[in-house]
């Protein structure tokens, strides 16, 4: 982040991306702007689910100790009364006409539901929208403020599938548009394009489109060499649309995809098991052959391979953590390879997790049992070599 802030042209704005010693924000936790004699200020907020979402080593010092925090505590109402402490300052100090959230919080099943952007709306007042991000969606609604106010909340969805569009009007009201294609501009034939995309016909600007093409070409020989083949569908998602994910069922339940990637990366590893989160795998490979192309798109991240040794309480844990939302979805559900395991769904889960989502113990009966690594009972005490993939 601070390498890429040297080279902005804008800057940053987090209000609760702070230190953990003093819950100073970073950076600026809000901008002001004006516009036709009326003042709009934007407040930055990014999720608390931050801290167990990206890599411990980046929010510790060398003893281990937090340096950063993202206002977690008390189930996240430390980070609504931040919000709401920065809301009445605009509104009575700085005396501002509008003020609309820059959000990194999302809606949906795969994040904290007290960290979503309809949550964090249901606990403050005083904002006219919301510009969300994060869960790579394509929505724009309607929700309720404190008050009972209808709110927009707005996201975009990912890779500039959409670009939005929030307009404030001259008496005050507030829409909101996702706009998906260009339209033809006649004034502009000779700069443009007619492409097919996502099975859609649209218009682009022709220089970028041979930059990006000659871009595609140099790669083309590696990313359409075959290194497999399989005969059938490896399903990770099932779609409404060719655009609408409807479902990532590889986040509900075990599948022969999350099998094939555990069993491919423990033979690389020469680990005793392999484990993955349901959320690394990232699309559908057709029955067919598969290609290198193919495999980038279902694991597009530079997901980093660690093989570590430990015992078997450790791993015991860790699936009762893993399936604790079942039969439900979500995305920490483990896909295993060496490992096979039952879990009685009748019971509650007994995991206790901490502010963030993160493991802290089990209080009570497990529902994980039979746990065999290799068709070998598990030893709690044994120490075992496993092999993790870290997104």
């Amino acid at each position: 982040m601070e390498d890429l802030n040297e080279k902005l042209n804008c800057s940053y704005i987090s209000l609760n991306y702070c230190f953990h010693e003093n819950k100073t924000s970073i950076y600026p936790g809000y901008k002001i702007i004006e516009k036709n004699g009326k003042k709009i200020a934007f407040i930055g907020v990014v999720t608390p689910q931050t801290l167990t979402k990206t890599y411990l080593i980046s929010i510790l010092d060398k003893e281990g100790n937090l340096v950063y925090d993202f206002l977690s505590k008390n189930h996240s109402q430390e980070f609504y009364e931040k919000v709401q402490e920065s809301i009445d300052y605009l509104r009575n100090d700085q005396q501002v006409d509008y003020i609309i959230l820059l959000a990194h919080l999302g809606i949906g099943v795969t994040i904290l539901e007290e960290n979503s952007s309809s949550s964090l709306l249901k606990n403050i007042e005083g904002v006219d929208a919301i510009i969300d991000g994060h869960t790579h969606m394509v929505y724009s609604q309607f929700s309720q403020d404190k008050t009972g106010k209808n709110i927009t909340i707005a996201q975009t969805g990912t890779k500039l599938a959409h670009i939005g569009v929030l307009k404030i009007h001259s008496n005050g009201t507030i829409s909101q548009e996702n706009i998906d294609e260009v339209p033809y501009e006649p004034i502009l034939a000779n700069e443009t394009v007619n492409v097919t995309r996502n099975r859609k016909q649209v218009y682009v600007d022709k220089e970028m489109n041979e930059y990006i093409n000659q871009i595609f070409d140099s790669f083309s020989d590696e990313l359409n060499r075959i290194v497999g083949r399989t005969n059938f569908l490896l399903n990770a998602f099932i779609y409404a649309s060719e655009e609408i994910i409807q479902n990532q069922i590889n986040i509900g339940s075990e599948n022969p995809f999350g099998n094939l990637v555990t069993d491919s990366f423990r033979e690389y590893g020469g680990a005793d098991f392999s484990i993955i989160n349901a959320g690394t795998i990232r699309a559908n490979i057709t029955q067919g052959n598969i290609t290198y192309r193919n495999i980038i798109d279902s694991m597009p991240f530079s997901n980093d391979i660690l093989v570590k040794e430990i015992d078997g309480q450790t791993l015991l844990d860790s699936l009762e953590f893993g399936v604790r939302n079942i039969p439900g979805t979500y995305q920490r559900l483990p896909h295993v390879s060496g490992v096979t395991f039952k879990v009685d769904i009748s019971m509650n889960s007994s995991v206790v997790v901490d502010d963030n989502g993160a493991f802290v113990g089990i209080e009570g009966e497990r529902r994980v049992y039979d746990v065999k690594v290799n068709g070998e009972d598990l030893d709690l005490k044994k120490i075992i070599l496993f092999q993790v993939i870290i997104i």
